[in-house]
């Protein structure tokens, strides 16, 4: 019976209240910061929780795995003696004991971690809309201190750094095939907040082997590879309707969708150009990396980080080198998502995603299994098409060039780069 009222607690008054954030009521005329302010009136709740966190996990009371998304995510609260406190506990009663309990909860983990930290930042004031930055420093050292003790197990450390980049995915596959339920696309669209969150986070993380940025840099790559040409071709069936578009009325796609799936590709390239720079990372690393369709050689994994700035203020450094990515759901945010799109893919080369596609992301259906078969992608574009988002064939391969020889990786001429076949968004330059 004891135990029965206990779990009852636990679930409906416990864990919400861990997640729970009040309200400040300070005075601005004190001088103190909204942050600070936040974190002072909730620190008697937050210290009394992680007691009785740690009580409860020691003697055993509930389920441990029920504890992991509310502790993960006060790993980020800008208070060091609850987000320490938040770590221990994990180490000591989750990642030494049941490591599996921790994996198994890592994607209503990483929900929860959101949650908490955009409701901070949309309380202080942090919150950057305009620009994708959803995290700050403050709430940045729990969550490096975290990862810190996850990284000396690299499966947990990898396990983490795939979810990171898996909310990408599955935001794509819902706007695409919509709920399982209904199969219709869901009425917000795609949550931008998550995925800036999420950015935000993969670029701020202390890593200390060039494996850690190379996964994630990898996993960019394969996801900007796979939806690109989505909204290349939408962007160049709305220089059809431009008109229209201009004069509004209805035209057959959805701008917001298009606009919120150009955001996120954004934010991809965004992570990528950030990681490069700050851990300096070459194109052939990345080309052998890709190679190996992701799996780093046990060579790679012992190779340090060459980082940009001391480790102290490698945070600082990434997040000011985060240029951001509009995540605005208003009714013409998709006009700046879909420039900033066509920035970013030119900055990038986007043209090179054609040049070298992993062999996992070849098409199982194709004659041949060589780097000249087509690719399984939304609008089936070839990886001679260069980019031709209409479906049309234009010449595939250059002056001089042979099949054999456009089948080659970037690696070998990494220098050598094809621009984009087509400018995008003619019709909204002026």
């Amino acid at each position: 019976l004891a135990g029965t009222v206990l779990r009852h607690f636990w679930d409906e008054f416990i864990l919400p209240l861990a997640m729970h954030i009040r309200r400040a009521g300070g005075d601005p005329a004190s001088g103190m910061s909204a942050l600070d302010s936040l974190v002072l009136s909730n620190r008697p709740v937050k210290l009394a929780l992680m007691d009785l966190f740690e009580t409860v996990l020691r003697q055993g009371l509930v389920a441990p795995w029920t504890a992991v998304p509310s502790l993960v995510a006060l790993c980020a609260y800008p208070d060091a003696a609850v987000h320490q406190q938040a770590c221990q506990i994990l180490k000591n009663y989750i990642l030494e004991k049941r490591l599996d309990f921790f994996e198994s909860k890592l994607i209503d983990a990483i929900q929860s971690l959101f949650e908490l930290s955009f409701d901070i930042s949309a309380q202080c004031g942090s919150l950057q809309s305009s620009s994708g930055k959803v995290l700050t420093e403050e709430m940045m050292e729990g969550l490096c201190m975290l990862y810190k003790i996850l990284a000396v197990k690299r499966q947990t450390r990898v396990s983490f750094l795939k979810v990171l980049t898996r909310v990408f995915a599955k935001a794509f596959s819902g706007s695409a095939y919509g709920s399982k339920e209904g199969g219709d696309a869901p009425a917000d669209g795609i949550d931008l907040n998550l995925l800036a969150f999420s950015s935000n986070l993969c670029i701020s993380l202390p890593y200390k082997y060039v494996e850690e940025p190379l996964q994630l840099i990898h996993s960019c790559n394969s996801l900007v590879c796979q939806e690109a040409s989505y909204v290349e071709s939408s962007l160049e069936l709305m220089s059809k309707h431009s008109e229209d578009i201009k004069a509004g009325k209805s035209v057959p796609f959805d701008l917001k969708l298009i606009g919120q799936k150009a955001a996120s590709i954004s934010l991809l390239l965004e992570v990528k150009r950030v990681l490069r720079k700050v851990y300096s990372i070459s194109d052939n690393q990345i080309a052998n990396y890709s190679e190996k369709q992701g799996k780093s050689s046990k060579d790679l994994r012992a190779v340090k980080c060459k980082a940009a700035a001391a480790p102290g203020t490698m945070v600082a450094l990434s997040l000011e080198t985060f240029s951001g990515v509009d995540i605005n759901s208003e009714e013409h945010s998709w006009v700046s998502q879909c420039k900033t799109f066509k920035k970013l893919m030119k900055q990038d080369a986007a043209s090179s995603y054609t040049r070298y596609v992993p062999k996992a992301q070849q098409s199982p259906c194709s004659e041949t299994t060589n780097l000249t078969s087509d690719m399984t992608t939304p609008s089936s574009i070839s990886m001679g098409d260069r980019y031709s988002p209409g479906g049309g064939r234009g010449s595939r391969y250059d002056a001089g060039e042979t099949p054999q020889s456009a089948a080659m990786p970037m690696r070998r001429n990494p220098s050598r780069r094809v621009p984009p076949k087509r400018k995008l968004m003619d019709a909204f330059n002026g």
